[in-house]
């Protein structure tokens, strides 16, 4: 465990850990600096290799997603949500490893809380779920963002979505009653 906190602590410095995601053994790690400015870095805990991910200015952050399938292509992409202050929106950037640029999407999102959990991964799209709206998946090719409704169970039955995974057959929601 001190190695991989050394890993880290190399770029981090001081400033704060305030994002973290991970996908098929990479990790997306986010610093935050006293200026409140945030920087981002792929980790491959394997190699110890890691790489900035440049954010433009004008996206303020809420949540960075990894989409990564070795068994399709060593590229991975980070799927980023941020919010449009002069649009008052979510919206929906990927970044590819590959190309090492952003796409932006044409979609968006006007439900605020939907990035309060993190994404996670699943058949070619990032997933998310919200406690007061339907889930959302934002697949890479071509960057969309599709509504997906949530399970019945979870409507009127007095319970709380408390985390999502993934295994590559099924997304596991944990409840909380």
């Amino acid at each position: 465990m001190g190695r991989i906190y050394d890993r880290l602590s190399d770029s981090r410095g001081s400033k704060v850990v305030c994002n973290i995601n991970s996908c098929n053994g990479l990790l997306c790690v986010g610093f935050k600096s006293d200026d409140a400015k945030t920087d981002f870095y792929i980790y491959n805990l394997t190699t110890g290799h890691h790489r900035f991910i440049p954010v433009p200015e004008t996206m303020i952050v809420k949540s960075m997603n990894l989409a990564f399938d070795p068994n399709i292509s060593d590229d991975y992409y980070v799927v980023c949500v941020w919010f449009s202050v002069s649009e008052n929106r979510l919206c929906f950037s990927v970044y590819s490893s590959g190309s090492g640029i952003w796409r932006h999407s044409n979609e968006h999102c006007n439900k605020v809380d939907l990035c309060s959990y993190g994404g996670v991964f699943w058949k070619g799209a990032v997933h998310w779920f919200s406690q007061t709206s339907p889930f959302c998946a934002c697949k890479l090719i071509p960057a969309c963002l599709n509504q997906c409704l949530a399970p019945i169970f979870l409507k009127d039955s007095g319970t709380e979505t408390s985390s999502i995974s993934e295994n590559r057959v099924v997304i596991y929601i944990l409840l909380r009653f």
